[in-house]
This record gives structure tokens, sequence and C-alpha cells, in this order.
């Protein structure tokens, strides 16, 4: 009802079952912000199995899921994700390599 213009889910998709990460990427798949819908993973997507996770994410053809990596959204405008500081491989400087230094 707020009619974002982005969302972003900053990680823990899950806490138990890979699979839950399917009701999850449902609702986001509901939600039509303008620049789209973006996330990266934490601590308890690791611990279960995250490479599944993302697949049931990226499933519903509506979120990105940005591990150490970055995209434009408009000219000017870059989105970057680092995998989780815990549990993950965390990169910030290849996330940002191909973000301009004027963006």
């Amino acid at each position: 009802a707020a009619n974002p213009d982005l969302v972003v889910v900053t990680g823990d998709f899950v806490e138990y079952f890979p699979s839950d990460a399917s009701f999850v990427a449902e609702k986001l798949a509901e939600l039509s912000p303008r620049l789209g819908v973006y996330g990266c993973l934490g601590n308890h997507d690791h611990k279960k199995d995250a490479a599944e996770i993302v697949r049931y994410l990226h499933a519903s053809g509506k979120m990105r899921v940005l591990i150490n990596e970055s995209t434009k959204l408009l000219p000017g405008l870059h989105i970057a994700g680092i995998d989780d500081t815990q549990t993950g491989r965390p990169d910030a400087l290849v996330a940002l390599q191909n973000v301009p230094p004027d963006a």
C-alpha cells in the first residue's frame, strides 16, 4: 500500500528450512516497486543452504539477490550487496568494482 520505489531485504530469509524461502518469494512477488526488489543473504541463510534459498528467491522472477555485486538502478544510482559478514565471503571491493566514482 505504501507504493515504494525500491524494496531491499537484508538477509535471513529463513530460520529452519530452505524451502521456506518460497513463501518469502511468493510474498515479495506481490510487490511491484518501480526500481525492483533486491536482497542479500544473512547468516541463517548460509547455515541452511544459501544456494537453494537463492534459487527459491529468483524463481519468482521479481527479486534479485546481490552477493558481492552491484547493479545500476538509474543513471548515477547503483545498489550493491555483499555476502553475509559472519558466515559468507563478503567482498565490498568486488561488489563496488563496477560502480562509477560519481554514482
